[in-house]
């Protein structure tokens, strides 16, 4: 055998002995291991954050596989047109929330139960952020002291956190937003209502750490 024959067979010997795993690809999608028991999807990673930069994050949208095969065709169908016109793109809905507090910040929300946020605040002292809370206050809204933005809003429910992102604070072009018609009232509703509606509307994968926090 070869010089080069016998390196790669020692090379596999090596890693099935010593169990030495080989690297993983570095992939801009990922599948969602808590979908793959029913219906996969891979995620489409959204950047996002406030106007200086103190709170960023990144939301993972998913994709359902089965929705790639038509998106596949239409962009080979497609010749006289750029490759990102051939794509078809994501579509994050959008709730306009007809609260006070939500009307005068022309705040606008997405969520999805399948996807996950991940936040990392730059400036870890005790005023870099605040939570801004009203109404039933089982909501606080995570607004950096700085620039004044809020990317982004919170729920703990039954020891657990829910999220809802500002649409507006997202970053990139891969997607299009999908705007409702009218506003969304909540007025009457009641608390247990209201957290019900959360637990099944909202993000259920949130992490928000200081950048200094190694946990």
């Amino acid at each position: 055998p070869s010089t080069m024959t016998s390196r790669l067979a020692f090379l596999r010997l090596v890693r099935k002995e010593k169990r030495i795993p080989l690297p993983e690809p570095k992939l801009f999608w990922r599948t969602s291991t808590r979908a793959l028991s029913s219906r996969p999807f891979r995620h489409l990673r959204i950047p996002g954050g406030c106007h200086c930069g103190n709170i960023r994050y990144e939301l993972e949208w998913p994709i359902a596989r089965d929705a790639d095969a038509p998106n596949r065709a239409d962009a080979e169908a497609s010749t006289s047109s750029s490759l990102a016109s051939k794509e078809a793109k994501l579509k994050i809905p959008v709730r306009a929330c007809g609260c006070r507090w939500c009307r005068k910040q022309g705040g606008a929300w997405t969520s999805h139960t399948e996807a996950r946020l991940t936040a990392r605040i730059r400036d870890n002292t005790a005023d870099s952020v605040s939570k801004y809370e009203f109404g039933t206050g089982t909501a606080h809204f995570v607004t950096c002291s700085t620039c004044g933005i809020t990317p982004f809003a919170i729920s703990s429910i039954e020891g657990k956190d829910y999220a809802v992102v500002n649409v507006n604070t997202l970053e990139g072009d891969d997607f299009v937003l999908s705007r409702s018609s009218g506003l969304a009232d909540y007025d009457d509703e009641e608390v247990e209502d209201r957290l019900a509606r959360r637990k099944v509307r909202w993000i259920p994968s949130v992490s928000v750490r200081f950048d200094d926090d190694t946990s």
